[in-house]
Formats: C-alpha cells, structure tokens, sequence
C-alpha cells in the first residue's frame, strides 16, 4: 500500500474541511437557537455505548459498529440518538419530568458493506419530544421548518403516513401473509422491479399504480381518528408547505406507532425522516410516546 492509501479514510468516513466545518457550525447554532426558544434543552449522548443496547435498538445489529476493547468489554459507535434517549431515561428516570423536549446535533454510524458510495457517519441535526401530545408534535416539525427555509434548500415538500396503515391496507385485500410480507419488505428495500413483479402477479387485473388500485378498490381503509387530527393540524400549520399523503411511506426502522413523515426537496431527494414512536414502554418499561425527527446534514452540506 502506498503512502496516500495509508493516509486515505475508511470508506464512508469524510473531514469536514474549512468552510464546511464553518458552514456545519453555523447550521448547529441556528438549530439550537430554534429549538432553545422553543423550550428544548440539548442532549449529547457518548459517542460509545455497550453493544448489549443493541439488543433494545430496532436498528438491525448488521448495520452497527462494534469492537472490544482492552478490557475485553463489546462496545460500539453511536448508532441511533434515540435508543441513547432511551437509555439515558431509563438511567434518570426519577430526575426527568415530562413532557421532556430535546434536540441533537452530531454523528451517528452505520455500516454499509462496501459503502458503494454511502456514508457511514451521517450528520444528523434532530428533536424529541417524550409524553408530549399532538400540538406538540406539530410544533416540533414546524421547528423543523424554520431551521430547514434558512437553509436554501428549495422545493420542501412532507410526505405522512400512519405506522401499520399500508399493512392494514394489504390485508384489507385477503393477502396470503407470504404475499403481504413480500411487498412490504420490496417497499422498504426500495425494490421496485419486485414490487412491480408481485403487484402484475397478485392484481393482475390492474391498469393503475399499485397504490392507486388498493386505495380506489372497494376495500380501501380509512386513517384512524388521531391520524386524521394530526393530518389537519399537520396542514393548517404548515401554510406555504406541501403535505401530501404516502401510503408507501415505510421508514428504516419499525418502532413507529402512529404518524410517519419524511421530508423530501424538489428532486424528491429524503431529507429527514421520523415520527411516533412507542418502543420506549415496551423494550425499557417507560410508559411514553416519543416523537422526533432527525434531519441528514450530510445531504444540506453536500457531502
């Protein structure tokens, strides 16, 4: 290996040079001053934690970093903000009172094999809010907002949907559990020559978009009632903001239990992904709802 292999970065991994580093702290302190005033306080976990959290992290454990240290302890690189929260709670719990409101600024690490161009460390800029409700909820993503038109990213746009609607939606249709596992994993893959090849295979009578087929078909399903006042709440606050609904709307992870967002730019390019989720009281006994979203810097400082 020569000199500059030796001195290259792993795969994935960058430098903030310079201007981007003075441009990153900019967007830092512009975020934290949106959401200061909004009465959040900032939270900044350990960039290490014990890799036995991945057992409470619906993160798939493929994707996290892990190494053993001299004392022969398994630990592992930040991988998720939220499962942190969680432990951090767990940890405080008869400190902490509720609703409690954070934000986060900083990296988290996935591993991708091979990267094939993706990044590794991902710059994510993001707020929770806990035991909040539903005005809450809405007050967050219009924070969001706020840090996102100061940006200069244009054309932003939100896609909603409801955690297990597209599954409802499916078996409304009488699927073979097979069937309907296989489409909802070719939507979360991205995987469209698959969806396109079950959708001919399951209905074959179609002429429209899949989605467009099961939402016009005699048994199409309604949003639950909450899903539908945060949808109008969601719209009314967002004036100039297009809010449209996605039923193939599926995020990375599975611990959503009620609205999903994904925010997208003019090219339809993700940039920042969340929503409510309810893993807390399941996998660590807090009986909360959480809410957040976390923003990918990586796309807004073109790394």
């Amino acid at each position: 290996m020569n000199l500059k292999n030796e001195l290259s970065l792993p795969a994935g991994f960058f430098d903030l040079e310079f201007e981007k580093a003075a441009a990153k702290r900019r967007l830092e302190n512009h975020f934290a001053d949106i959401f200061v005033n909004k009465g959040y306080r900032e939270f900044s976990p350990s960039l290490i934690e014990n890799y036995e959290l991945s057992d409470f992290s619906l993160v798939p454990k493929n994707k996290i970093f892990k190494f053993i240290d001299k004392s022969g302890d398994i630990l592992a690189l930040r991988w998720d903000y939220t499962t942190s929260l969680a432990r951090f709670l767990k940890m405080n719990s008869e400190k902490i009172s509720f609703p409690l409101k954070v934000f986060y600024c900083g990296s988290v690490f996935r591993f991708f094999e091979g990267s094939m161009g993706r990044p590794r460390e991902i710059i994510q800029f993001g707020a929770e809010i806990i035991g909040g409700d539903v005005d809450g909820e809405i007050e967050l993503i219009k924070g969001i907002f706020e840090f996102l038109k100061g940006t200069g990213v244009k054309g932003l746009r939100i896609s909603v949907s409801e955690a297990e609607y597209l599954k409802r939606l499916l078996s409304a249709e009488h699927l073979p559990a097979e069937s309907l596992e296989k489409i909802l994993h070719a939507i979360k893959c991205k995987d469209f020559i698959m969806l396109n090849e079950l959708a001919s295979a399951l209905f074959p009578e179609q002429r429209e978009d899949l989605f467009d087929t099961l939402l016009s078909g005699k048994n199409s399903v309604d949003f639950r009632p909450e899903m539908e006042n945060f949808l109008e709440k969601l719209k009314n606050s967002l004036f100039n903001i297009p809010v449209d609904f996605d039923p193939s709307l599926v995020l990375d992870f599975d611990y959503y239990n009620g609205p999903m967002i994904e925010i997208y730019d003019q090219n339809k390019t993700s940039i920042g992904k969340g929503g409510r989720y309810g893993f807390l009281s399941k996998m660590f006994g807090i009986d909360k709802n959480g809410f957040g979203i976390a923003l990918n810097l990586n796309y807004i400082l073109g790394l």
